[in-house]
């Protein structure tokens, strides 16, 4: 299967910029208040049980919550989508969403239908996390292209943050 120049950059990314990207699509797709919790490396653990963001909006007078993941340099395994379950359910949240650069495994694929009687969640692929993208005009430019510039400041935000997050401040 051919890879969109979309789902390229996508995939060249790293933890840290995909983070901020699928949040500032979430905010435009109107998921409200969108907090992004500690981790920041692919390989650094969470306090927050395996989820890096969380969105809190009102559906009418009922609150909601959407606890996301998002996963750098692999696929959806079906391991995944079990924790996903599992903090969903734990933390009481309306949904949850994971974002991957690659595929999703069948094994992956099956485990969500199964598990979709009890809780909501969501799986985007390289591919749908591109056309969720596009759909909230992230990452192209007008005539379809990749957006190379916003892609690069976003990576030196991240790098930028990733700096300030490790001095040391002295009183």
């Amino acid at each position: 299967m051919k890879v969109t120049p979309l789902v390229a950059e996508l995939q060249g990314a790293t933890l840290h910029p995909l983070i901020m990207v699928v949040t500032q699509a979430l905010a435009r797709a109107g998921y409200g208040d969108i907090r992004i919790l500690d981790r920041r490396q692919a390989k650094q653990k969470s306090r927050y049980g395996g989820y890096d963001i969380e969105c809190h909006t009102h559906v009418g007078r009922m609150p909601a919550k959407v606890i996301v993941k998002v996963v750098a340099d692999d696929s959806i395994h079906k391991r995944m989508i079990d924790e996903l379950c599992g903090v969903t359910l734990s933390s009481q949240a309306t949904a949850g969403f994971i974002f991957a650069t690659k595929h999703i495994a069948t094994s992956a694929k099956a485990e969500l239908q199964a598990l979709s009687p009890i809780v909501r969640l969501v799986a985007f692929d390289g591919e749908q996390f591109a056309a969720f993208l596009a759909a909230q005009d992230i990452g192209l430019r007008p005539d379809g292209s990749v957006d190379q510039e916003f892609f690069r400041d976003l990576k030196q935000i991240a790098a930028n943050i990733k700096h300030l997050t490790q001095k040391k401040f002295y009183l």
